[in-house]
Order: structure tokens, then C-alpha cells, then sequence
């Protein structure tokens, strides 16, 4: 009867905490615009779901790759010579 209570306790703790949690604000789109200006930051951001099953440090790489090609596809360079 008391491992019950302790097992029920520690499931309503674990429960409130997620139930606490919040999404962070760069997840918005809206948000993100207002907290990281095009005309002040270079921002690449990529998201998705994970359909396949795919292992999440994988799935990761490959975002993480998708949004460095974004951020290098908004830098652009002139090159004046001097002859």
C-alpha cells in the first residue's frame, strides 16, 4: 500500500511537469520574425517529422545540414578588381 502511494505521487509530479512545459518562442514563426529580424540576423531554420522511424541523432544531422545550406544561400559576396 505505500509503494502505491509512492509510485502514485511520483506519477502525478512527473505528469504536472510536462504538463508545466512550454514550446519555446523561436518555434513560432511569428515570434521567431519578431525576435530575429531577416534585415538584423541570418537565420536558417528547418523542421519536419520523423515518419520513418529514423534515429533522431541522424534525423538531426541532416536538419542541421538542411539549415546551414540556407544560411550560406543568403550570403552573397561582390568581388570588385582594381586593374
Amino acid at each position: 500500500m505505500f509503494y502505491k502511494k509512492i509510485c502514485l505521487i511520483i506519477s502525478v509530479l512527473v505528469f504536472s511537469f510536462t504538463a508545466l512545459a512550454q514550446k519555446p518562442a523561436w518555434t513560432d514563426y511569428y515570434k521567431r520574425q519578431n525576435m530575429y529580424p531577416e534585415d538584423q540576423y541570418l537565420v536558417g531554420f528547418v523542421s519536419g517529422v520523423n515518419t520513418n522511424d529514423e534515429e533522431a541523432g541522424k534525423l538531426k544531422s541532416v536538419y542541421e545540414a538542411m539549415a546551414k545550406d540556407k544560411l550560406i544561400q543568403m550570403i552573397q559576396v561582390e568581388i570588385e578588381t582594381n586593374n
